[in-house]
C-alpha cells in the first residue's frame, strides 16, 4: 500500500513538473513499478509456501496418524491375542504334563483291566459249563420222563402188563449202560468246548488289552508331542507380538516427532514470513523518512557554500539515512536467517518423513510375522483350519492394500516437501544476497555520515566564534532595547493614569444617570457640545433607545386602538400594571363572524408587543350587559365573547389579537389591538432617558477596552521588531 501511494505521488508530481524534469521521474516511477511487482511475487510466494506447509502437514498428520493407529491397534490386539494364547499354551503344557501322568496311569489301568477281563471271562467259561452240564442233565431227565410219558399205553389189561413188566426187568441194564456212557461222552465233549471257549476268551481279552494299551501309549505321546508344538508355536507368537508391540511404539514415536518437525516447520515458515514482512516495513519505513527528509530540504540542491547548520542538517540526514540502512540491512540479515532456519526445517521435514515410513514399514514388517505366528498357534486349536487360513488371507489382503496405499501417499508428501525445501532454498538464496546487498548500504551510509558529522563539528566550530562576537553585539542592541522599553512603560502607565481619571469622570456620571436621567442626557448633550464626549457614541446611543422605546411611547400616545364601540370594549377603559382587564369583543362584526357555526374565539394577549404572551378561550355573553356602568347597545345578530386577562407589572402597553383557535385571525389589519397602561407615558419618557444614558457610557467603556487592547498590541508588535532587529 506504501509502495502504491508512492507511485500515485511521483505520477501526481510528474504531471506538475516541467516538460525538462520528465524522463527523470519517469525513470523513478518505472523503478518504483518494478519494486511494486518483486513485492508483489514475493508476497505470493510466501502465500504458496504457507499454503503448501499447511497441506503437507494436514496430508501427513492425517495418513500417519491413520495408518500408525490402525497398525498400532491391530499389532496391539494380536499382542494380546498372542499373550492371552501363551498363557493358555502354558496352561496346556502343565496338562500335557498331566496328561502323560494320567496316560501312564490309563495303560497301568488298561492292564489291570485286560487281566481282570480275562479273568473275568474265564470265570464266565466256568459258569457256563457248569450250567451247560446242570442243562444237558435237566435235558436227559425231562426226555426219559418224556420217553416214559409217551410210551405208556393208557389202559393195559392183565396178560399185557405182565408181559410189559417182564420187558422192562429184562432191558434195564442196557439202557442205563448206554445213557451213562453218552453222559461221560457229553461230559467229555462239554470241558473240551469249556476249555476251548475259557482259552479263546484269555486270547481276545489279552489282545483287546494290549491293543488298548498301545492305543493309550500312542494317544500320550501324541498329546504329549502337539503340546510341544503348541507351546512352542504360542511361545514364538508372544516373542514376536512383542517385537510388534516394540515396532508400533517405535513408528508411534517416529509419528510423533515427525508431527513435531512438520509443527517447527510451520512456525519456522512464519517466522521468516515476519522477518520478511519486517524487512519490507525497514525498507519502507526507509524510504518514507528519506522522502520526508528530502521534503524538509525543499527538494532543491544545496549551494557550494553553507554554514554550520546546513552541514548538521545534511550530517543529520545521513545519519538518518545510515541508521535507516542499518535497520534494513539487520532486517535482512534477521530475513536471511530466519529463511535458512525454515529451509533447515523443511529438510528436517523429509527426513523425519522418510523415517516414519521406515519405521512404519518395519512395524507393518513385523506384524506380519506376528500375525503368521499367531495364525500357526491357533492352527491347533481351530476348529477349521482351513477357515482360519482364508480369515488370515483376507486380512493380510486388507493390509497389503493399506500398506500400499500409505507408502503412495507417503512419496506424494516426500515430494511435495521436497518441491517447499526447493522453494525455501530459493528464498534463502535471494534472502542472503539481499542481506549482503543491504548491509553493504549500510556501509557506506556509516561512512558518508561519519564523514559528513565530522565536517558538520569542524564548520560549527568555526562559526562558534562568530557568534560570539555578535552576541555582544546583540547584547548591546538588547540594552538600547531596554532602555526604550522602560520609556515606553512610563508612556504606558501615564496612559494608564489618564484612562484611569475618564474611568473615575464616567463613573460620575453613571450615578448621576442613575439619579436624574434626563439631567444626566443634558449633561452628555453639553460635553459632546464641548468637545470632552464621543458624538458617535452618544448618537448610536440615541439611535438604539428611540428604536427600543420610541416605538412603545407612540404606541402610548395613540391610546387605544382602534377605539372601543361597535367592536370590542375594554373594563376598565384604561388598564393598569398588575391588575386584571376583561375584553369584550363582537366577532359578528368582524371578520370572524363564521366563527359561530363551528367553534370558539380565541384571544392572544401581551404587553409590550406581545412579551409574555397569553392565550385564553372567550367565553359568550348573553343577554343585555354593562362595560364600565353605561350599557352596551343590543344589535340584532351580535355575538359578544368576554375574556379576563392579567396585566403585567412592566407593562407599558397591552396588545391583543383575536383569531378561531386556528389560522384565523382578526389583527386590525396587521396592526393588532392596543391599549395603553395607566401612566406609561411619563414611565417611557424617563426609562427612554435611562436607557440612553446607560447606553452611552457601555459605549464609552468598550470603546476605550479596545483602544487598550490595541495599545498592548502595538507595544508587543514594537518589542518584536526590536527583538528582530537585535
Amino acid at each position: 500500500q506504501l509502495k502504491h501511494l508512492e507511485i500515485e505521488n511521483a505520477k501526481l508530481k510528474q504531471s506538475r513538473e516541467p516538460a525538462a524534469a520528465a524522463p527523470i521521474m519517469g525513470e523513478d516511477i518505472q523503478k518504483k513499478e518494478a519494486e511494486l511487482a518483486s513485492l508483489i511475487k514475493k508476497q505470493e510466494d510466501l502465500t504458496r509456501v504457507m499454503e503448501l506447509e499447511a497441506s503437507l502437514q494436514s496430508g501427513q498428520e492425517a495418513t500417519h496418524v491413520a495408518s500408525v493407529d490402525a497398525h498400532a491397534t491391530q499389532a496391539e490386539a494380536q499382542a494380546a491375542v498372542a499373550l492371552a494364547q501363551a498363557q493358555d499354551a502354558a496352561a496346556a503344557i502343565t496338562a500335557d504334563a498331566q496328561a502323560q501322568d494320567a496316560a501312564a496311569h490309563a495303560q497301568a489301568q488298561a492292564q489291570a483291566l485286560a487281566v481282570s477281563d480275562a479273568e473275568s471271562r474265564t470265570r464266565t467259561a466256568a459258569a457256563a459249563s457248569r450250567e451247560a452240564e446242570t442243562f444237558a442233565a435237566d435235558e436227559d431227565a425231562e426226555a426219559l420222563l418224556l420217553v416214559s410219558a409217551s410210551s405208556a399205553p393208557a389202559a393195559m389189561n392183565d396178560d399185557e402188563a405182565y408181559e410189559a413188566e417182564v420187558l422192562a426187568g429184562h432191558s434195564l441194564g442196557t439202557a442205563q449202560e448206554h445213557r451213562s456212557r453218552e453222559d461221560e461222552q457229553r461230559q467229555q465233549e462239554e470241558e473240551h468246548r469249556q476249555r476251548e471257549v475259557r482259552l479263546r476268551a484269555e486270547a481276545e481279552a489279552e489282545v483287546e488289552a494290549k491293543s488298548a494299551a498301545e492305543a493309550a501309549t500312542r494317544a500320550a505321546k501324541e498329546a504329549m508331542s502337539k503340546s510341544e508344538l503348541q507351546a512352542d508355536a504360542e511361545a514364538t507368537a508372544k516373542a514376536r507380538a512383542e517385537l510388534a508391540n516394540k515396532a508400533v511404539a517405535e513408528a508411534k514415536a517416529a509419528l510423533d516427532v515427525m508431527t513435531k518437525t512438520v509443527a517447527q516447520s510451520k512456525i519456522r515458515a512464519l517466522e521468516a514470513a515476519k522477518s520478511e514482512l519486517a524487512r519490507l516495513q525497514a525498507v519502507n519505513k526507509a524510504e518514507v523518512e528519506s522522502k520526508t527528509r528530502t521534503g524538509f530540504m525543499g527538494g532543491a540542491p544545496l549551494p557550494l557554500t553553507i554554514g554550520a547548520e546546513g552541514k548538521a542538517k545534511v550530517a543529520a540526514q545521513s545519519i538518518a539515512e545510515a541508521q535507516s540502512a542499518t535497520e534494513v540491512a539487520a532486517a535482512s540479515e534477521a530475513s536471511a536467517t530466519a529463511e535458512r532456519s525454515a529451509l533447515e526445517a523443511a529438510v528436517a521435514v523429509i527426513k523425519t518423513i522418510q523415517a516414519a515410513e521406515q519405521k512404519a514399514v518395519m512395524a507393518s514388517s513385523v506384524i506380519d510375522s506376528f500375525t503368521q505366528a499367531k495364525l500357526e498357534a491357533d492352527l491347533f486349536t481351530a476348529v477349521d483350519a482351513d477357515a482360519c487360513r482364508a480369515a488370515a488371507a483376507q486380512v493380510a489382503t486388507e493390509k497389503l492394500a493399506v500398506d500400499q496405499a500409505r507408502a503412495g501417499k507417503v512419496a506424494a508428501d516426500v515430494a511435495a516437501a521436497e518441491k517447499v525445501a526447493f522453494g525455501r532454498a530459493e528464498s534463502a538464496k535471494g534472502a542472503v544476497a539481499k542481506a549482503v546487498a543491504d548491509k553493504t548500504l549500510a556501509e557506506v551510509a556509516a561512512g558518508k555520515a561519519i564523514a559528513d558529522d565530522a565536517e558538520a563539528k569542524q564548520l560549527a566550530a568555526a562559526e562558534v566564534a562568530a557568534a560570539n562576537a555578535v552576541a555582544e553585539e546583540a547584547a548591546a542592541v538588547r540594552k538600547a532595547a531596554e532602555d526604550a522599553a522602560a520609556i515606553r512603560n512610563a508612556q504606558v502607565e501615564a496612559e494608564a493614569a489618564e484612562v484611569a481619571a475618564r474611568m473615575a469622570v464616567i463613573e460620575e456620571a453613571k450615578n448621576l444617570a442613575a439619579e436624574d436621567p434626563q439631567g444626566a442626557c443634558a449633561a452628555i448633550d453639553a460635553k459632546i457640545l464641548a468637545g470632552e464626549g464621543n458624538a458617535d457614541d452618544w448618537a448610536e446611543a440615541k439611535r438604539v433607545s428611540d428604536e427600543v422605546i420610541g416605538h412603545l411611547l407612540t404606541v402610548v400616545k395613540n391610546g387605544t386602538a382602534p377605539a372601543v364601540g361597535d367592536k370590542w370594549h375594554l373594563e376598565p377603559a384604561q388598564p393598569e400594571a398588575g391588575g386584571r382587564v376583561t375584553v369584550y369583543y363582537d366577532a359578528a362584526a368582524t371578520c370572524l363572524a363564521g366563527v359561530k357555526q363551528y367553534g370558539s374565539i380565541t384571544l392572544t394577549s401581551g404587553c409590550n408587543n406581545f412579551e409574555e404572551p397569553e392565550v385564553t378561550v372567550m367565553k359568550e355573553v348573553k343577554g343585555r350587559f354593562k362595560v364600565n356602568g353605561a350599557a352596551v347597545k343590543a344589535v340584532k345578530g351580535s355575538w359578544w365573547q368576554k375574556a379576563e386577562v392579567d396585566v403585567p407589572d412592566g407593562a407599558f402597553v397591552m396588545d391583543f389579537v383575536f383569531s378561531d383557535g386556528g389560522n384565523n385571525y382578526d389583527n386590525n389589519d396587521r396592526a393588532d389591538y392596543h391599549s395603553a397602561v395607566k401612566g406609561a407615558e411619563e414611565t417611557l419618557d424617563t426609562t427612554r432617558f435611562t436607557h440612553a444614558s446607560e447606553l452611552y457610557y457601555k459605549l464609552v467603556d468598550d470603546r476605550l477596552v479596545r483602544e487598550k487592547r490595541a495599545r498592548e498590541r502595538n507595544a508587543r508588535r514594537a518589542i518584536i521588531k526590536t527583538k528582530s532587529k537585535a
